[in-house]
């Protein structure tokens, strides 16, 4: 519900046309973005490799991880092939798993803490420190996380602004052409 919203209040903001720019996100651009949201997502992967080996974690967190490598390596292929890719529901996509790790980070952090904190009480030196170790890579992990998708973020609210406009002006061409139309077909007899 709220990626539809957020969607329609980017397609459909009411920025003035020459404020917006139909320049869309460019090969270098997106190129860059993917380098640095694949190295954000490998920090993710040592993470979660690294939760699953010093905490408990459940199948359930095990088996979304494994589905979001290989959805990420899907579309890391399908963007390196052709960078413009990204402008279409591919860049939604990208934008999409970065949150998800981003969320999976922050759950393995509170997941880390909490391993900590009962090790603690548990006077369990060698679980907490483990605890502590996976906490740090975690928080890690999601701060970088956190900054790439802010980009991605960006990056594709670029395409969706520059697609806008240029929806915008293709609308205002077929009306242009109806009305020159509507007035040749007026003046035959």
């Amino acid at each position: 519900m709220f990626r539809s919203l957020f969607l329609v209040l980017i397609v459909f903001s009411p920025l003035p046309l020459s404020a917006q720019s139909t320049e869309f996100p460019t090969d270098s651009e997106i190129t860059t973005l993917m380098q640095q949201a694949n190295l954000a997502m490998k920090q993710y992967q040592v993470s979660m490799q690294d939760e699953a080996s010093k905490i408990d974690k459940d199948a359930d967190a095990k088996e979304r991880e494994k589905n979001a490598s290989e959805n990420w390596q899907l579309l890391i292929s399908v963007v390196k092939t052709k960078p413009d890719n990204f402008n279409s529901g591919v860049g939604f996509m990208v934008v999409d798993q970065l949150n998800n790790a981003y969320q999976d980070a922050l759950a393995c952090e509170v997941n880390a803490l909490t391993t900590m904190g009962a090790a603690f009480a548990l006077k369990d030196e060698n679980h907490r420190n483990g605890a502590k170790e996976v906490s740090e890579t975690c928080m890690n992990a999601a701060q970088l996380l956190a900054i790439v998708k802010v980009s991605a973020t960006n990056l594709y609210t670029k395409y969706l602004q520059a697609h806008k406009i240029l929806y915008e002006r293709s609308l205002n061409a077929v009306a242009t052409c109806n009305e020159a139309l509507k007035k040749v077909a007026s003046k035959k007899p």
